[in-house]
């Protein structure tokens, strides 16, 4: 059977078409492939740049560790904490070093009766064993206050025995 010459093109023009179409997919293969070994590229020099900076962080880690090993074998006290510091140890050795009792009210000698109560009651309310131990502090700081404490009471009891002489 044969075909007619109106037949023939269209065969014709069909297999133009197909292999238009065949070459069109093989330029998207082509462009997709590009871009897929772009998007490789681009995936393993980021790869090699995390794993280079790992390496550097690495490096940098164990050279300041070796810094402060061979300080610490120059200077021993480089590497020992100091010891540690009481939270009331400076106010125990500013209640210790007063002069007088007056100074550690916080008052003075010609202040009154009232004034040096309140004074006492102020300092009470801050140093009062059962708010340390609220604090939650340790035994040593503990005996610290406590010590404080007493320190505060003798000198309320001087200062208002001085006071009801003054006044007598």
């Amino acid at each position: 059977m044969g075909y007619n010459t109106g037949e023939q093109l269209i065969v014709i023009m069909m297999g133009l078409l197909i292999m238009k179409f065949i070459y069109m997919f093989y330029q998207i293969g082509k462009e997709l492939q590009a871009y897929l070994s772009t998007e490789e590229a681009k995936r393993a020099e980021t790869e090699r740049q995390r794993e280079a900076d790992q390496k550097q962080r690495a490096e940098a880690y164990e050279e300041r560790k070796k810094r402060a090993q061979a300080k610490s074998h120059v200077h021993k006290t480089y590497t020992q904490t100091p010891p540690r510091r009481s939270r009331f140890e400076k106010e125990l050795a500013f209640f210790t070093n007063c002069s007088n009792h007056y100074e550690i009210l916080g008052c003075s000698i010609y202040d009154s009766a009232i004034a040096i109560k309140k004074s006492y009651r102020t300092l009470v309310r801050k140093w009062h064993p059962d708010r340390i131990v609220s604090m939650g502090v340790s035994k040593e700081e503990l005996e610290e206050a406590t010590r404080i404490i007493q320190l505060i009471n003798d000198a309320y009891e001087k200062a208002l025995r001085r006071a009801a002489e003054k006044s007598a």
